[in-house]
């Protein structure tokens, strides 16, 4: 007779996975997705200790599954690959100690993946410490949080936001050059501007635009 979820014994496929047989992912998806005593699946301790270069083999319904951690085996996949291919609904899945994400996982272990492909509720998503994605980001130092803009200036518990980190990281968080500079401007046919009586007017040299002025007749010196 079998036991519920949460309370089965280790199976021979739990010690195979701890010890990174990755084979055990061509068994029964039954077999994959029963918890042991901790709560994990075989799936889970494979995500641990396997040298996982993929997500291919992985039962779908193994991501919704929790371990006593509050972690599915995308938490532990995080920290070494990027798993932000999978379905939204598992990756905005937090685990109990941390309140991390996967995507906040892999932001701290420095896993490459596109930030501008995370979800909107996602991102507004924080972990224990109030920390965002872009938090995590910011704390090794990855530009990359400069492109979520809309979390640049939100606080952690401690006050920091991810602006401040990467400031403290060294590094250059705005442009050297102010953004009205950027505006494209606009060439007027006639070489003067009449501003309150007076004519500036101005000529190109060598692509510098020089301005002088002068006194309309009867104005004053």
């Amino acid at each position: 007779m079998s036991m519920p979820y949460g309370t089965e014994k280790t199976t021979a496929l739990h010690e195979l996975a701890i010890l990174g047989v990755k084979k055990i992912l061509d068994y029964p998806k039954s077999a994959l997705l029963k918890q042991d005593v901790s709560e994990r699946t075989p799936c889970h301790y494979l995500a641990m200790n396997a040298d996982v270069k993929s997500l291919k083999g992985f039962p779908e319904e193994s991501f919704s599954i929790q371990d006593e951690d509050g972690k599915t085996p995308l938490h532990y996949l995080a920290e070494r690959i990027n798993v932000s291919s999978v379905d939204d609904t598992y990756l905005s899945i937090q685990d109990y100690e941390n309140n991390q994400n996967p995507f906040m996982i892999m932001a701290e272990c420095g896993v490459k993946f596109d930030v501008t492909k995370i979800p909107q509720d996602i991102l507004g998503q924080r972990s224990a410490l109030g920390e965002t994605v872009a938090h995590y980001l910011a704390y090794n130092g990855n530009k990359d949080s400069l492109k979520l803009k809309s979390l640049l200036d939100v606080k952690n518990l401690s006050c920091e936001t991810p602006k401040e980190i990467l400031k403290q990281k060294g590094v250059k968080v705005t442009s050297k050059f102010h953004p009205w500079l950027r505006m494209k401007v606009k060439i007027i046919p006639e070489k003067y501007i009449d501003v309150l009586g007076y004519k500036f007017y101005w000529n190109e040299n060598g692509g510098k635009r020089i301005y002088t002025h002068t006194y309309n007749s009867g104005d004053t010196l």
